[in-house]
């Protein structure tokens, strides 16, 4: 019995070795990171800007306050607003019309949001006066 046990004892521990020899034993892959490992993917491609007052009365100030800037990834991370520039350099408070607004992405400077705000005259409360008469 003691010989029987030895024997299956035996065959078990080979067949764990011979197997342990069959594993691919290739080199690693190479990476950036030096550390044998593949450092994952970031899929970043874009982010996108919500909310924002979007139409302003003649010398209404810029507000960025309420933009949601968000990365367009894996994650769907909001952006803090330390993350992001807002370019309205565009913006004219003074002049109707339309004004691109550009959010750049820190971390990328080639990651970037674009949209348009409008200002317009506050007819409402306009007299015949301020306005432009055609003849």
């Amino acid at each position: 019995m003691k010989k029987l046990l030895i024997t299956f004892l035996m065959t078990v521990l080979s067949a764990v070795l011979l197997t342990s020899c069959l594993v691919d034993k290739s080199e690693p892959e190479k990476t950036t990171d030096g550390e044998g490992e593949k450092p994952s993917p970031a899929v970043l491609s874009a982010i996108e800007v919500e909310g924002g007052k979007r139409e302003y009365q003649i010398g209404e100030e810029f507000d960025y306050e309420t933009l949601l800037v968000t990365l367009v990834d894996e994650t769907e991370k909001i952006l803090a607003k330390d993350e992001y520039e807002i370019d309205f350099s565009s913006f004219n408070n003074s002049v109707p019309g339309e004004y691109l607004i550009v959010v750049h992405y820190k971390e990328d400077a080639e990651i970037n949001a674009e949209y348009t705000v409008s200002v317009k005259r506050d007819e409402e409360n306009e007299s015949v006066w301020g306005k432009d008469l055609w003849l």
